[in-house]
C-alpha cells in the first residue's frame, strides 16, 4: 500500500486521527485506525481503501476487528443497524454482531474485541487474475445502495470506503478517563496484561491469534508456565529495589505448526497510600448512621433517613438529634479517632441533606479521620471528600459485606449470580477472578482504595481479588471467633501485603445472646478490643451501639425495644470505646506485629468460612449440593474445626452464665492462618517453623514442589493423605491412589510411595464395645523407601498397621498422617490432634504461658519484639499464669478482661 497516497486521501475530522503498522507478528495483520482520545456520541467515520483488504478476506468474508479501551468504564455501539461500509454510493452491512434491533450493542468490557463480518458482493472480489475487472456489474448484495444512487459504478485500487457508526460509541457508565479506539484487519497479538492495584496479581491473556496449540509464559525468574491457551495469572514478582518492571516471553505454538512470540513489559503500578498504615497509627472507630430527631415533620430529609434506616423486624431507631450533631459530641470529647459515615451523614435541612464534606473537613481539622461504608460516590466527590480531610484523614470507604454469599442461602446466591461451579477450582476462580475483582475494579473508578468487611475467615481471596484492606465482621458467623479470624486475616496480609488489617466489631448485633444489662455484654467488648490490639490490627470499629442500639428486638431481656443516644446503653457503649481509646493514647506504641511460629494452611480450594456449619454446601454451591451431598461440609471442615479447637479454643464459661461464641485463647502462642495455592511462594511461608494442613486442599505439582522447599530449608510438615489428593470435585473418601499426587509416589517430599490402602481397628474410645462393634477405618499402604541416606520412620502404629510417618528432610520435617479420610473424622482426629499438638510444643522453647490444667482457653497472649502481652479473657474471674522468658518466670494475676505487658 502507498501510505502517502493514502494519507492524501484523507479528509480532515477534527480528530487526532493516525494510522501506524505494528509490527507484522501475525500473518495478514493491518492497523486500519487508532483514534485516541476517542470523542463519545459522534458520528465515526474510518477511511479504508476497500481493495487492499480484499486479498486478506476469506470466503468472500471481510473481517473488520475493533475495540474501545478506558481504564474505568465499558462501552456500547449506540444504533448498531447503523453501522455499515460505504464508498458514497452504496452501503455494506455488517452480519448481525448484537441485537440489531436494540438502541445498544449492549455492554462491552475494556479492550473486548468486536468483530464485524461484511459479506463483499462479487462485483468487489478480483478475479483469477487477481485484477479488477473494468466490465461495470450490477451489485450483488441484499443491502442496496440508497434511492437515486443505485447506479452502475466501477472499482478502482484508489477508491475510498468508510467504515461507518453513524451514531458513535458511548460510554456504558458515567464517563471517567480517555477513550481510545482501535480498528484493525487480520490477526494480530491482542495481549491485555493486567495488574491489580495492590501489586499482587499479574495477569496476561492474549485473544488475537487463532488455532494456538499451546501457550507458555516465561517468568523472569525462570519458571515456565503453559497452558492450552494464552490466560496466565502469577504473582508479581518481588522485585529488586529501585527497579519497579519486568518482563515475561509470551510464546504461541499454533496447530499449523507456526511459532510466534512476543516479549510483555509490566510495570509496579503505584500504590495508594493510606496515611495511619505508613505511620503505624491505631484507628478506633464508631459508625455514625443516618438520623433526623422523632420530632421533625416529614421533611424530605426524614424521608431520606427513613429509606436508609436498617430496620428489619426491629422496631424505629429512637433519634433525638441529627446524625452530624452526634458526630460534633464525638468530635468535643472523642472516644476514637475515626468517623464512620454509615452510608452518609445528612444536615439539618433540604438546602443540606449531605454535610459529610463539611464533617470530613471538620473531623480532619480535629485530627480525626474518617470513612464511609456502602457508598459509592463519584471519583470527583472522593476527591472532595480526600481535599476536605486535608489529603490525610480520608480513608475512602468499606465497600461492606460484599462477599457475604459465602454464608448465606441459595437466594443470596442467586442475587450474586453464583453460577453452578464445575468444578472447585472453577468456584474459586468465579469468587476470586470474577465476583471480588470486578467489584474492586468498580469502587476503584471512584476511589483509591477500598476496605472489605466480611463474616468470613476468607481474607485470603478477598485480598487476592484486589481487596486492599480486610477488616473482618467480628462476632458475626464465620468471624465470630475472634481469634480464628484475626489470624486468617494476619496470615492473609503478611502473604498479601501489606501488613495492615482491621477488626470490624459487629458486636451489638452478634451478641444478642447476651443482655444490655449484664456486665458481661461489655466486658465481652472490652476483651474483643484488647485482643485485637494484642493480636496486631490497627483498625478497631464498633458497628454500632454509640449512637442508638439497633439489635434490640433480638436482644435478650430488652423487652424488644432498642435506646437512644441519652439512655444508659449508648452511654455505655461510648465509655468503654473511651476506655480503650485512652489505653491506646498512654500506652508505648506497639512495635510492629506479633511473632507467630506456627501456621495452619488454609488449602487449595478451600472455603471453610471459620465456622462448621454441618450441610452447608462448599463454595455456595446450593445447586450442586442438591444433587451431589459431596458438595456439603462434611469431615473434611472437621478437621478445620479441630485445628481451631487445638489453637484457638474458646473459653466456654468466660461469659457465665450467658454462652460464649467469641472469646478464643492462644494456647500455643499465635499462629496465622496462610492460603497456600499455585500463587503461593518459597517467602510466604518462611517465617513459620511449623505448618499444619486441617481442612480442604486439592494438590498441585507446584504446591508439591513449594512444600518440599519449606522443608529443605528447615519448615516442619504436617499433613495427611487426603490433602495429597488431586481431586477437585468434594470427593474426600472414594479416591484412589492415582488421584494422589505423582500417583502417590511423595519422593519429592517424602520417601514414601503410596501403594493401596488397607484397614486398621482404632483403639478402644468406650470400653462397652467390643472389637467387633468397633467400626475399621481405611489407612494408605505405603512403601518406605530405604536406600536413602534417612528413610521415613513409623512414629506410630494402631492394630499393627502404619498411622504416622516422619522423616527429616533436609533441614526440616515431614509429617504424614496415613488415615485414608480427613483426620476430622470422629475415629482418626485423636492421632492427629496428638501429633499437633506434640509438634506445637515444640515452638514454645524460649517463651511461653503456663496456665492451670483446662484454664489455656481463658488467655490470649502474643510475643513482640520489646515485650509479651497477656490478656485474660474471663468476663468474671482474676485469673493466674506463669510466663516463661528464656530461665526468668513471671507469676501474673490478671482482672477479668485485663491485659499485661511484660517486657522482654
Amino acid at each position: 500500500m502507498n501510505i502517502k497516497r493514502f494519507f492524501s486521501l484523507f479528509p480532515v475530522f477534527g480528530l487526532l486521527f493516525f494510522l501506524c503498522f505494528q509490527q507484522v507478528r501475525a500473518e495478514s495483520f493491518v492497523t486500519l485506525a487508532q483514534i485516541s482520545p476517542l470523542p463519545l456520541a459522534s458520528r465515526l467515520e474510518i477511511p479504508i481503501l476497500l481493495s487492499d483488504l480484499i486479498s486478506k478476506s476469506e470466503k468472500n468474508q471481510l473481517r473488520i476487528h475493533l475495540e474501545v479501551t478506558n481504564e474505568f468504564c465499558g462501552w456500547t455501539i449506540a444504533s448498531p443497524k447503523n453501522v455499515f461500509l460505504t464508498n458514497g454510493k452504496t452501503k455494506i452491512f455488517p452480519e448481525p454482531f448484537c441485537v440489531m434491533e436494540t438502541g445498544n450493542s449492549g455492554r462491552h468490557a475494556s479492550g473486548e474485541e468486536i468483530v464485524l463480518k461484511f459479506n463483499l458482493p462479487e462485483d468487489l472480489l478480483p478475479s483469477q487474475s487477481s485484477e479488477f475487472s473494468s466490465e461495470t456489474r450490477k451489485p450483488n448484495h441484499d443491502f442496496m445502495p440508497p434511492e437515486g444512487e443505485a447506479g452502475k459504478y466501477q472499482n478502482s485500487d484508489t477508491e475510498l470506503w468508510h467504515l461507518e457508526f453513524t451514531s458513535g460509541i458511548f460510554s456504558w457508565e458515567t464517563p471517567q478517563g480517555e477513550f481510545a479506539l482501535e480498528v484493525w484487519c487480520g490477526e494480530k497479538f491482542r495481549i491485555r496484561s493486567t495488574v491489580d492495584s495492590s501489586n499482587r496479581v499479574c495477569r496476561i491473556q492474549e485473544t488475537g491469534i487463532s488455532d494456538v496449540n499451546k501457550a507458555i509464559l516465561e517468568l523472569p525468574d525462570g519458571e515456565r508456565l503453559e497452558e492450552n491457551r494464552a490466560d496466565f495469572r502469577f504473582r508479581f514478582p518481588l522485585l529488586p529495589d529501585g527497579r519497579n518492571d519486568f518482563s515475561v516471553l509470551l510464546t504461541l505454538q499454533k496447530k499449523n505448526g507456526a511459532q510466534l512470540t512476543e516479549k510483555v513489559k509490566i510495570t509496579r503500578r503505584n500504590e495508594p497510600l493510606c496515611v495511619p498504615q505508613r505511620d503505624g497509627e491505631i484507628l478506633v472507630g464508631s459508625c455514625f448512621y443516618p438520623a433526623v430527631p422523632d420530632n421533625e415533620l416529614d421533611t424530605p430529609e426524614k424521608k431520606k433517613v427513613k429509606n436508609a434506616e436498617v430496620s428489619w423486624e426491629a422496631p424505629k431507631i429512637p433519634n433525638s438529634r441529627y446524625c452530624h450533631e452526634f458526630v460534633d459530641d464525638f468530635i468535643h470529647e472523642p472516644w476514637g479517632n475515626l468517623a464512620v459515615f454509615w452510608p452518609f451523614t445528612p444536615g439539618p435541612s433540604k438546602n443540606s441533606e449531605d454535610v459529610s464534606l463539611q464533617y470530613a473537613q471538620k473531623l480532619a481539622k480535629a485530627g480525626i479521620y474518617s470513612m464511609s461504608i456502602y457508598q459509592h460516590i463519584s471519583a470527583e466527590k472522593a476527591r472532595k471528600m480526600s481535599e476536605a480531610a486535608q489529603n490525610h484523614f480520608f480513608l475512602q470507604n468499606n465497600i461492606g459485606e460484599y462477599a457475604s454469599y459465602l454464608y448465606q442461602g441459595p437466594e443470596a446466591a442467586e442475587a450474586c449470580r453464583v453460577p453452578v461451579g464445575k468444578d472447585l477450582n472453577d468456584c474459586r476462580r468465579f469468587f476470586v477472578e470474577e465476583y471480588i475483582a470486578q467489584g474492586v475494579k468498580r469502587y476503584e473508578s471512584s476511589y483509591p482504595y477500598v476496605f472489605s468487611t466480611s463474616g468470613t475467615s476468607l481474607a485470603n481471596y478477598e485480598l487476592e481479588g484486589g481487596i486492599r484492606f480486610i477488616c473482618s465482621e467480628l462476632y458475626a458467623i464465620g468471624a465470630q471467633n475472634l481469634a480464628w479470624a484475626s489470624s486468617e486475616m494476619r496470615g492473609a496480609a503478611r502473604k498479601w501485603k501489606p501488613e495492615y488489617w482491621g477488626g470490624w466489631l459487629a458486636h451489638e448485633w452478634q451478641t444478642t445472646a447476651v443482655p444490655y444489662h449484664a456486665e458481661q455484654k461489655f466486658v465481652l467488648l472490652r476483651a474483643g478490643l484488647l485482643q485485637q490490639y494484642l493480636m496486631g490490627s490497627s483498625l478497631m470499629i464498633l458497628e454500632s451501639g454509640t449512637q442508638t442500639t439497633q439489635a434490640g428486638y433480638f436482644t435478650k431481656d430488652s423487652g424488644k425495644q432498642n435506646f437512644g443516644y441519652e439512655h444508659a446503653i449508648p452511654k455505655r457503649y461510648r465509655s468503654e470505646m473511651k476506655r480503650f481509646w485512652d489505653f491506646v493514647q498512654t500506652s508505648p506504641k506497639r512495635l510492629g506485629t506479633p511473632e507467630t511460629k506456627i501456621a495452619l494452611a488454609l488449602g487449595n480450594c478451600d472455603s471453610f468460612v471459620g465456622l462448621n456449619l454441618p450441610g452447608y454446601p462448599v463454595w455456595s454451591q446450593h445447586q450442586k449440593a442438591e444433587k451431589d451431598p459431596r458438595w456439603r461440609y462434611g469431615d473434611a471442615q472437621k478437621t478445620s474445626v479441630l485445628i481451631q479447637n487445638i489453637f484457638c479454643p474458646l473459653a466456654s464459661d468466660a461469659l457465665s452464665p450467658y454462652p460464649n461464641h467469641w472469646l478464643a485463647g492462644s494456647p500455643y502462642g499465635q499462629t496465622d492462618i496462610v492460603g497456600i495455592d499455585d500463587l503461593s511462594r518459597l517467602e510466604d511461608l518462611t517465617r513459620y517453623s511449623l505448618l499444619i494442613y486441617g481442612g480442604w486442599n486439592s494438590m498441585t505439582p507446584k504446591i508439591f514442589c513449594l512444600l518440599s522447599d519449606y522443608v529443605q530449608l528447615g519448615g516442619n510438615l504436617i499433613l495427611a493423605v487426603p490433602h495429597l489428593s488431586t481431586r477437585l470435585d468434594c470427593e474426600a473418601k472414594d479416591f484412589t491412589v492415582n488421584d494422589l499426587i505423582h500417583s502417590g509416589d511423595l519422593s519429592g517430599l517424602i520417601d514414601v510411595k503410596i501403594i493401596g490402602e488397607t484397614e486398621f481397628l482404632p483403639e478402644k474410645k468406650d470400653k462397652k464395645l467390643s472389637s467387633n462393634e468397633r467400626k475399621r477405618e481405611r489407612v494408605a499402604k505405603v512403601k518406605i523407601m530405604d536406600q536413602v541416606s534417612s528413610p521415613a520412620q513409623v512414629l506410630e502404629s494402631v492394630d499393627q498397621k502404619p498411622i504416622i510417618l516422619r522423616q527429616k528432610r533436609g533441614k526440616g520435617n515431614v509429617f504424614l498422617f496415613l488415615g485414608w479420610e480427613y483426620p476430622g473424622k470422629e475415629s482418626l482426629s485423636p492421632y492427629y490432634e496428638n501429633l499437633i499438638r506434640l509438634e506445637a510444643e515444640k515452638q514454645m522453647k524460649s517463651i511461653r504461658v503456663e496456665t492451670l490444667p483446662g484454664e489455656e482457653a481463658f488467655f490470649s497472649w502474643a510475643v513482640y519484639d520489646d515485650c509479651v502481652f497477656i490478656l485474660n479473657l474471663d468476663a468474671n474471674k482474676t485469673r493466674t499464669c506463669l510466663l516463661h522468658i528464656g530461665k526468668t518466670s513471671h507469676k501474673l494475676k490478671i482482672e477479668p478482661a485485663g491485659m499485661t505487658r511484660i517486657e522482654r
